[in-house]
């Protein structure tokens, strides 16, 4: 279906509106974008300078560089093509990734089918506030959202022929494997969309499953009369496998460049154990999990445990980064084996704070901040209840590929470290089931009201 004139005026709209918020976030405190919170800015700088992916380290007029595998390359790669125009430059690539992102998000809802209502879908992720906020901060929420709203783009709502799977599959699996080296928590995306897509092919599957005709109506489409279809096929699942193959193969030069820095292939980062360790360790277990209404960790008492931590680390030896890493992984599983009982209300903790309404007025945020976020967030995961529970959507194609994205990063983030910016990579998936919700929500009112009238 073509979208009308009055539509692209509005898609117009909702891109310009989208793009002065991020200015505003942006031009209203521009030093934000200097103050290097996750080291990005240092990574860049080591690039542009250095032409190395790695830390400075040593006197000014005796430093040197030494690798490291601590974040993701993509975004400090991204990062160090603008370093040089300093806060501009940073805000104005943000800016360009908060506008692709609209658009593409657009593009996948018009593809998933949701015609009219793919406005809806682009106008969510144009004033969601965690995307807002995140396009003034140098961290990589912009270009993991705006990766994955790519990708969800490239998802076929209808794999047709078996023999076209790897056309499909192969553009999209190089996509995900981009969002792998800016976010390594899509990695679960990759291993959990070929498991789902294979115990969903059996849900309900009718004589063409294994043709996969039928691979894409979405819930409540008119084909179905507001009955969710289940059409996960054979060509779902071949186009799951080889999506997940490429995004794998794609991390291939990052893991043998660690081999070369490290001597070993490390896919992912040296990361995952110092999260896994902040999330699970005695302190936080006592000072949030223990403690009523689970507060907000004091500043003061997480720099001490972090000094504590290192200190510990170098008494044992593990003072290179792959030790450290290890190290970390060891303190954590000690404290989860240790304290099991704290380590399952910790997880429920991490949960709730990945999926929050708004955010903790001790991290900086003024109560305007706060209840803005909770008016937006309480209307759209209302609706993307709707679109899980009422419409079913997570039981047709293409849908399980969005329900499989919140599915990976709340597991991750299960375990690992969460707070609610950890879900701002994840916006493009929730606008476009938020948006099925409303579609289920308006054509059940419509179905009542013709139930209404013909009485």
């Amino acid at each position: 279906m073509r979208q009308s004139k009055s539509g692209f005026a509005i898609l117009a709209i909702v891109i310009v509106v989208g793009c002065l918020a991020r200015a505003a976030a942006i031009w209203t405190d521009p030093q934000r974008l200097s103050r290097d919170i996750d080291g990005y800015l240092a990574l860049a700088h080591c690039l542009r300078t250095y032409r190395v992916l790695g830390v400075e380290h040593g006197t000014a007029a005796d430093s040197a560089v030494r690798p490291t595998a601590y974040r993701p390359p993509l975004y400090p790669l991204l990062l160090s093509t603008v370093a040089g125009y300093g806060p501009r430059g940073i805000g104005l690539l943000h800016l360009a990734i908060g506008l692709a992102t609209i658009v593409t998000v657009y593009g996948a809802a018009r593809g998933w089918g949701l015609g009219n209502l793919s406005l809806t879908a682009a106008g969510l992720v144009a004033l969601d506030p965690l995307l807002i906020w995140h396009s003034a901060v140098p961290m990589t929420e912009p270009l993991a959202a705006g990766l994955l709203a790519l990708w969800l783009c490239l998802v076929p709502a209808r794999a047709t022929a078996t023999g076209k799977v790897a056309a499909y599959g192969v553009p999209a699996g190089l996509v995900l494997g981009l969002a792998m080296l800016c976010r390594t928590t899509f990695w679960a995306v990759a291993i959990l969309l070929p498991l789902l897509a294979f115990f969903c092919r059996s849900c309900r599957a009718d004589s063409d499953a294994t043709d996969g005709v039928r691979c894409g109506e979405g819930p409540d489409s008119q084909s179905d009369r507001g009955q969710s279809v289940v059409v996960i096929g054979l060509p779902a699942l071949r186009w799951s496998l080889v999506c997940a193959a490429v995004a794998l193969a794609v991390q291939v030069p990052w893991a043998v460049r660690n081999w070369l820095a490290f001597g070993r292939p490390v896919f992912t980062t040296t990361h995952g154990g110092y999260t896994l360790l902040l999330a699970n360790n005695d302190v936080f277990y006592d000072a949030v999990v223990r403690r009523v209404g689970f507060g907000v960790w004091d500043g003061r008492s997480l720099i001490r445990w972090q000094q504590q931590v290192r200190a510990e680390a170098v008494r044992a030896g593990a003072s290179g980064e792959l030790q450290y890493d290890r190290f970390c992984y060891r303190r954590a599983f000690a404290a989860i084996v240790a304290r099991p009982a704290e380590f399952a209300l910790s997880v429920a903790v991490r949960v709730g704070r990945f999926w929050q309404l708004w955010p903790y007025g001790e991290a900086g945020y003024g109560l305007a901040v706060r209840l803005g976020c909770a008016l937006f967030y309480s209307a759209q995961l209302l609706l993307l209840a709707v679109g899980l529970v009422v419409s079913r959507s997570w039981r047709s194609w293409p849908w399980l590929v969005a329900l499989s994205v919140l599915l990976a990063f709340t597991g991750v983030h299960a375990l690992y470290w969460s707070n609610m910016r950890m879900r701002a990579a994840v916006v493009p998936a929730v606008a476009l089931l938020a948006t099925a919700g409303l579609r289920a929500w308006l054509a059940g009112r419509q179905r009542r009201a013709g139930q209404v009238a013909a009485r």
